[in-house]
């Protein structure tokens, strides 16, 4: 049954910390390693989309205390609980979709963790040149999530096609459709990203990392 999105997480607020853990090898280790490439600076300006209860953040904060968050997120349920987690730091929560980002040059860094698996090619590449966009000169992207064969990759993109036939394509709906590795890399090459590295890898589970190119003529 196909859920909306924002609906989707709603549900599940009560167990979504532990079922993250569950479904995370190596939890700690895997969001350490989103945050690793983060350096605390002064007046350092990170963007989290799909930000949820906010896993990503206590290891943020741990490193940063001081920096300044921005959130994304279609759950209500999701940007509360983060509040109530956060409430003494320097945030700013938006309930709405990240494919709304306009701004331009104001990130050191933006990240998403478990969340872009659920777009297709070209909405994947609108966000990415929408990141592209808002991060500085030389900022960096960094993109934890699950990744899978090619062949599965595949099949992945046929259930939703068919799942999705005749409903509401404004609607944005909870489908997995995660990407092997070289479709990312790919997609954020073809965006203006530069310097794909993949820094950390447990099974299907992964972290990478580019580099905001502004000054390189797009093909």
């Amino acid at each position: 049954m196909l859920e909306k999105m924002n609906e989707f997480f709603d549900k599940r607020i009560d167990s979504y910390d532990e079922h993250m853990r569950d479904t995370i090898e190596d939890f700690d280790m895997f969001y350490k390693q989103v945050i690793k490439p983060v350096e605390n600076k002064e007046n350092l300006k990170v963007l989290l989309l799909g930000c949820g209860t906010g896993a990503e953040a206590t290891f943020l904060f741990d490193k940063s205390p001081q920096a300044q968050v921005t959130c994304y997120d279609l759950s209500a349920e999701m940007l509360q609980t983060f509040k109530k987690k956060f409430s003494n730091r320097n945030i700013e929560l938006r309930q709405e979709s990240y494919f709304n980002l306009e701004e331009e040059d104001v990130y050191d860094y933006v990240i998403a963790v478990m969340t872009m698996h659920h777009w297709d090619y070209n909405e994947k590449l609108e966000l990415y040149n929408k990141i592209r966009k808002v991060l500085k000169h030389n900022g960096l992207y960094i993109e934890g999530d699950y990744y899978v064969t090619l062949e599965n990759e595949v099949k992945y993109l046929r259930n939703r096609d068919e799942k999705l036939h005749n409903v509401d394509k404004n609607i944005f709906y909870h489908i997995d459709i995660p990407f092997h590795h070289t479709t990312q890399k790919h997609l954020l090459t073809q965006s203006g990203f530069k310097d794909f590295q993949r820094i950390y890898i447990n099974g299907e589970k992964e972290v990478h990392v580019v580099t905001c190119d502004k000054y390189t003529k797009l093909l």
